[in-house]
């Protein structure tokens, strides 16, 4: 409904977050992206912007389309690569990731260090960070990364679903 400020919180069961942390420790991502901004009054004096984020990628939109619901996201991107199947991605941000990742954290066995880091991150953000935030968003940063085993980036072309 528009014009109601109120956020959409996940509920979920003990379940239902069990399976979801599956999800995110067999197909998705957790990381804390360094993004430039096309409004440079957001960039500050770093040149860019902190974005935490996490993300899954699947072939198939059932456990997405779950996760959708039970998180209250509107839509999935989709993927297309040639020669490879489509991919559907739903990704969640920092206030997304506040609600969400605590109720999932607990579930997670592979990705249970990133989900720490990254929550970190994201109470970093909560205020308006400096300098010295800066410098351990950047520990963290090239800790997800080393973690994620981040070599390469795929090349995607995204259509909103």
């Amino acid at each position: 409904m528009k014009g109601n400020n109120k956020k959409e919180e996940c509920k979920m069961t003990e379940t239902d977050a069990a399976y979801i942390a599956g999800l995110i420790d067999g197909e998705g991502s957790l990381v804390l992206a360094k993004s430039r901004c096309k409004d440079k009054t957001h960039m500050g004096k770093r040149g860019f912007v902190w974005e935490p984020r996490i993300s899954i990628g699947m072939t198939d939109t059932e456990g997405l389309d779950f996760i959708k619901k039970i998180c209250g996201k509107k839509r999935l991107r989709e993927a297309l690569n040639k020669g490879y199947k489509k991919m559907y991605f739903l990704t969640l941000y920092s206030n997304g990731i506040r609600q969400f990742l605590p109720l999932i954290a607990v579930y997670l066995k592979v990705k249970q260090k990133q989900s720490q880091l990254l929550l970190e991150a994201v109470d970093s953000l909560k205020p308006k960070s400096d300098i010295d935030v800066d410098d351990r968003l950047e520990e963290i940063y090239l800790k997800l990364k080393e973690l994620n085993h981040s070599r390469y980036k795929p090349i995607w072309i995204y259509i909103l679903r």
